[in-house]
C-alpha cells in the first residue's frame, strides 16, 4: 500500500498500491473500482467535489477518472520522472487538480 485518500463525503476510500492498481472501497470494504497502471502507483487523492479522483504512478502517468461516469483519461508526463505525489486544491472561481 502506497497511499490512501478519503472521500470528501465520506462515501468512498481510494488505495494506491505495489501491484500496479489504484483500487475505490465502499466503508463496508467492497472493491468498487481497479484502475490499472503499468508500474506501481504511489499517490492517489479526489477533487474536493468527490466527483473526480486522480492517480500518480511510475508508469509516468496520471490517471483522472470521472466517478459519475466511470469514464479515464489518462496523461503521460513525456520527459519526465515517475509521479510520487499527486494532490487536490480549491481555487477562487473553480476547482482542479494539479
Amino acid at each position: 500500500m502506497q497511499a490512501v485518500a478519503f472521500h470528501p463525503q465520506g462515501k468512498l476510500v481510494a488505495t494506491a498500491s505495489d501491484d500496479h492498481t489504484a483500487c475505490l472501497w465502499d466503508l463496508e470494504g467492497t472493491k468498487k473500482v481497479t484502475l490499472q497502471h503499468d508500474y506501481s502507483v504511489n499517490a492517489v487523492a479526489f477533487h474536493p467535489q468527490g466527483k473526480l479522483v486522480a492517480t500518480a504512478s511510475d508508469d509516468k502517468t496520471a490517471c483522472l477518472v470521472d466517478l459519475d461516469g466511470a469514464k479515464k483519461v489518462t496523461m503521460k508526463h513525456g520527459n519526465f520522472g515517475a509521479s510520487s505525489s499527486i494532490s487536490s486544491t480549491r481555487q477562487t472561481g473553480g476547482n482542479s487538480i494539479r
